[in-house]
C-alpha cells in the first residue's frame, strides 16, 4: 500500500474530508477502466448497452464473487469483547477483569439478543448498498483481467475519464487490501460510522490485490432487495478496447457505435517473444464523420 492511501484512510474514516478528498484528487489516476464480457443474457447484451446508453451497473454486493464482500454482520461474542476491549483501552483493567469473572449465561443470552437486534439492522443497510467497481487504467494489459472479466479476452473494455467522473459526483474510492478480516461491529464506543462502512465496502483480501480496484458506493432504498440499477456517465468515455479474441460480429457493433459517438478503439495484441499485450488504435474519431 502507498504512503498517500494510509493518509488517505486515517483521514477519511476521521472525518478529515478535505484532507482525503485532496489526497485523492492528486492520486488518482487520469483514467478507470472496466472489463465487459461482450455477451447476450436472455436476447440482450447489456456489455453492449452499457457503451451505447454511457452507463455504469451499480451492483449489489450479493452478486459479487467474492463471498467476503462486503460482510456486516457481528456474533454476540463482539458485544461482550467490544466491552471489554474499551475497559482496556481505557486503562480500567481491575473492571474488566471483574466482568470477565462474572459473566454470567443470563449475559450472553442477552448479548445474542442484541446481536440478532444489531445483525437484522446491518442486513438492512446490506439490502440497500450498491457499487459500482472500476480498476485503474494501468491493468488495461493485464491478461489476468481480460481472462477473469472480459470472456477470455473475448470481451471489451472501456476507458473512463476519472475527472469527469468526479465532476458528476461519482467519487471512487481505491480499496484497501488487507490480510486482516475486522468484525463489523454496528456500534461502538471508539468506532465511528464512517469507520464501520469502510471496512465493510473498501477492505478485501490481499489475494485481490492483482485488480487494483477503485469503488464508489450508494444506499439507496428505492432499489432494495434489487439486484442492481444503472447510473448515468455520459461524456466520461475515452477509449474502447477489444479483446484479443472479440468476435467479429461484436467488433463491428461496437466500431459501429463508437463512430457515432466519435470515440477511439483499439484492439489487444500478443506481442512478440513476451508475455505482455498491447494495443493498436484500429478506429480514429478523428476520421468519423
Amino acid at each position: 500500500m502507498e504512503e498517500w492511501q494510509k493518509q488517505f484512510y486515517d483521514n477519511y474514516v476521521n472525518n478529515k474530508l478535505n484532507d482525503a478528498e485532496s489526497l485523492l484528487c492528486k492520486n488518482m489516476p487520469s483514467s478507470f477502466i472496466k472489463f465487459y464480457p461482450g455477451i447476450s443474457d436472455k436476447n440482450k447484451n447489456y456489455s453492449l448497452k452499457a457503451l451505447k446508453d454511457e452507463t455504469l451497473w451499480m451492483s449489489s454486493p450479493n452478486e459479487f464473487n467474492d463471498p467476503f464482500d462486503c460482510p456486516m454482520c457481528i456474533g454476540e461474542e463482539n458485544i461482550i469483547n467490544q466491552i471489554l476491549e474499551y475497559l482496556e483501552n481505557c486503562g480500567i483493567n481491575k473492571f474488566k477483569e471483574q466482568l470477565l469473572n462474572n459473566i454470567s449465561k443470563d449475559m450472553k443470552t442477552k448479548s445474542e439478543i442484541a446481536s440478532m437486534i444489531f445483525n437484522k439492522q446491518l442486513k438492512d443497510i446490506r439490502e440497500q448498498l450498491f457499487i459500482s467497481c472500476l480498476t485503474d487504467i494501468n491493468n488495461l494489459k493485464s491478461s489476468v483481467m481480460w481472462a477473469h472479466y472480459a470472456n477470455n479476452h473475448r470481451g471489451f473494455c472501456i476507458e473512463y475519464d476519472s475527472k469527469k467522473l468526479k465532476e458528476l459526483n461519482y467519487v471512487y474510492i481505491p480499496i484497501k487490501y488487507s490480510t486482516l478480516f475486522e468484525p463489523s461491529w454496528m456500534y461502538s464506543f471508539h468506532n465511528s460510522i464512517k469507520k464501520l462502512i469502510f471496512n465493510s465496502i473498501y477492505v478485501k483480501s490481499n489475494e485481490w490485490g492483482y485488480e487494483k480496484e477503485w469503488r464508489f458506493h450508494d444506499i439507496n432504498e428505492k432499489y432494495k432487495n434489487q439486484k442492481g440499477y444503472t447510473i448515468k456517465v455520459q461524456g466520461t468515455i475515452k477509449n474502447v478496447y477489444l479483446g484479443y479474441r472479440v468476435d467479429k460480429q461484436l467488433e463491428k457493433e461496437i466500431i459501429e457505435i463508437c463512430r457515432k459517438k466519435k470515440i477511439n478503439v483499439y484492439k489487444m495484441k500478443m506481442k512478440n517473444n513476451s508475455f505482455q499485450l498491447q494495443c493498436e488504435l484500429i478506429e480514429d474519431k478523428k476520421d468519423s464523420k
